[in-house]
């Protein structure tokens, strides 16, 4: 067994595996097994707290992702002093179907009060980020007020005749970097503005084409914690599967175990542009089993979070069943352990998990689900032959 710990609230000894990271804990690891952590937070969600009374800057925020454009009208009256500009992306990024009218008009209203169209934010300039979300009146309010068209704004656009026309006048423009350091390219493969125009989807991949051929370094990373290339944006965020097809086509790096995971979370139903994304990333290399973080594997990662899709999709493509951690816990371990329903323990089960398989400890999934407190598991374990 690998190295173990003794947990400081139980006084059980354990392998490392399960207590959670902390960065503030010596050897960055929790004192408390996560078993003790997640109790803790099951009786504090059962407390009942008073909630403080929030400052008007909070009630500003949070009107203003509501799209709330009344209440964003009286609270900013008590806040002249507001960065405006922030809460245009607050309610970008807070998007929704439903309230993308409104949160346009309360995005109007800070342009109106004087807030910078060409602001840039972490992901970019704010005509970026409305590109990002996907939401093309989110672009017009902003062009409306003066936003200026560059050639990361026009990648995002999938504007073709404007991308040619600015590679024409200075080929260096697809090698440039932004303010964040993302390239055109970064920001084409970032782009959901196809979702609402599907003409714009075929205009994205000529957009890349067009940089690529340009010179674009389809690999240039800018400095995100996770996933900084074009291809990784196209793949966990932009979603356009025929611009990720592109990029693999032409050497888009497709090493990152952890970005396959990521596209799987996003996976709402079968055969959506997610799946045929992560079909792509396995056609071209990524590996059913890898492990998305070290140690843990995909299965056992999206069975742990109760992925319906993504574990379907993982059992019909043809992922190790009785594949284990290192300290022996197997997916249904995870399941057991975390999960709230019985969705997915039941397609573990129908795939040939091993109700009483034994980890390390000598404890089995229904152990851990009855420790989790999680009675719904627990019958339905127990209901197919659960052992503890």
């Amino acid at each position: 067994m690998d190295d173990t710990k003794k947990c400081r609230k139980c006084g059980e000894t354990k392998p490392t595996s399960h207590f959670n990271a902390s960065s503030k804990a010596p050897y960055g690891i929790n004192p408390r097994c996560a078993a003790c952590v997640n109790a803790a937070r099951r009786a504090n969600t059962r407390r009942k707290k008073e909630k403080p009374e929030e400052s008007a800057g909070r009630l500003l925020i949070a009107a203003a992702k509501k799209g709330d454009l009344a209440n964003v009208k009286k609270l900013y009256r008590r806040v002249p002093d507001a960065p405006l500009e922030a809460l245009i992306f607050w309610t970008m990024q807070a998007h929704g179907p439903k309230k993308e009218p409104s949160q346009v008009k309360v995005c109007n209203f800070f342009l109106s009060k004087g807030a910078n169209p060409n602001a840039c934010f972490a992901y970019g300039s704010l005509l970026c980020l409305a590109a990002s979300v996907g939401v093309g009146s989110f672009v017009e309010v902003l062009k409306k007020h003066g936003a200026k068209t560059d050639i990361y704004s026009a990648a995002a656009f999938g504007d073709v005749a404007g991308v040619r026309s600015r590679l024409k006048r200075n080929q260096k423009n697809a090698v440039a970097t932004d303010g964040v350091g993302k390239t055109a390219l970064h920001h084409c493969g970032g782009s959901r503005l196809w979702r609402g125009d599907a003409s714009l989807k075929p205009k994205l991949v000529q957009v890349a084409t067009l940089l690529i051929d340009a010179g674009a370094d389809i690999d240039a990373e800018y400095d995100d914690v996770l996933f900084g290339s074009a291809f990784c944006l196209a793949a966990s965020h932009g979603g356009n599967d025929d611009l990720a097809q592109l990029l693999l086509e032409r050497g888009a790096d497709n090493t990152n175990d952890r970005l396959m995971y990521t596209v799987l979370r996003s996976v709402k139903r079968h055969d959506d542009e997610f799946c045929r994304i992560a079909d792509l990333m396995l056609e071209h290399g990524t590996k059913i089993n890898g492990n998305y973080v070290d140690g843990l594997n995909q299965l056992y990662g999206q069975a742990r979070h109760e992925d319906v899709q993504a574990t379907k999709w993982l059992l019909s493509r043809g992922a190790d069943i009785h594949q284990r951690i290192d300290d022996g816990r197997t997916a249904l371990h995870a399941a057991a352990d975390r999960n709230v329903g019985t969705k997915v323990i039941a397609m573990l089960l129908e795939a040939g998990a091993e109700i009483n398989a034994r980890d390390e400890l000598g404890k089995t999934p229904l152990f851990y689900a009855q420790q989790s407190e999680k009675q719904r598991v627990v019958d339905f374990l127990t209901s197919h032959g659960g052992k503890l």
